[in-house]
């Protein structure tokens, strides 16, 4: 199982480094928790809100196949990143620190 480390991972996908194809599929996870994490009241942000929020939690119609699929190719155990974003160790705080600086 691979373990997750929140700021090494939100860091890489700054610094690159990891093989393009998968910070690719980091950068899909984050662009979720963005999504989750987004403040917007329009029909169409409530709508981006849940769909990622059902997507990490594994709710939605396609239960987590493809969450668990990205992860994988981000190289990140599924089960670690979902338990820390149900947990609230993973938010939209944390992505702006880490690209802040």
């Amino acid at each position: 199982m691979i373990e997750v480390d929140l700021h090494g991972f939100f860091r890489s996908c700054i610094v690159m480094e990891y093989p393009p194809e998968q910070m690719l599929f980091r950068k899909v996870i984050e662009q979720a928790i963005r999504d989750v994490t987004h403040a917007g009241v329009s029909r169409e942000h409530v709508s981006e809100r849940d769909v990622a929020d059902q997507w990490l939690r594994g709710t939605g119609d396609d239960g987590d196949k493809d969450f668990r699929l990205v992860c994988c190719m981000a190289g990140l155990d599924p089960d670690a990143v979902r338990e820390r974003f149900i947990c609230g160790l993973i938010d939209r705080r944390m992505i702006e620190r880490v690209h802040d600086g």
